[in-house]
């Protein structure tokens, strides 16, 4: 299964955005509160459990300077999955951010889990836009 977000514009250059989307640390801020549990975290990776979901890690395995960050995602019920966040310049001191995720899902749990993926993922993108223009 693969889910595109769709683009947003952030009001702050795309350095600033992808020093908080390569830096595992910042997870935890755009994550949602209520259902985070148990977050730990180092510059590169982190794990944290969700309610009614179960313990999820996340490792970075790629990134390109202002244009690319890649995580690769395990989760309960031996879901692998790789998020990719792309980030391109718009014009000076601001830029456009979108996401993407490529999930092994079978196909019957994929009708009903696509438009929670597609919600987690734009109240991601939301998120990191306020943070990076709050900067």
């Amino acid at each position: 299964m693969d889910i595109q977000s769709n683009e947003i514009n952030v009001n702050n250059s795309d350095s600033v955005v992808y020093k908080i989307l390569s830096n595992c640390s910042y997870l935890e801020r755009y994550l949602p509160p209520d259902k985070l549990q148990n977050f730990r975290s180092t510059e590169n990776e982190c794990s944290f459990s969700v309610a009614g979901v179960g313990e999820i890690e996340l490792t970075i395995v790629e990134q390109t300077p202002f244009s690319l960050v890649e995580y690769s995602l395990k989760g309960a019920m031996k879901m692998v999955a790789k998020v990719q966040f792309f980030i391109r310049e718009n014009e000076p001191q601001t830029c456009i951010l979108s996401a993407n995720i490529q999930a092994d899902i079978p196909f019957f749990m994929a009708t009903m889990l696509k438009p929670q993926l597609l919600k987690v993922l734009s109240t991601i993108l939301e998120v990191v836009k306020q943070i990076a223009e709050n900067q």
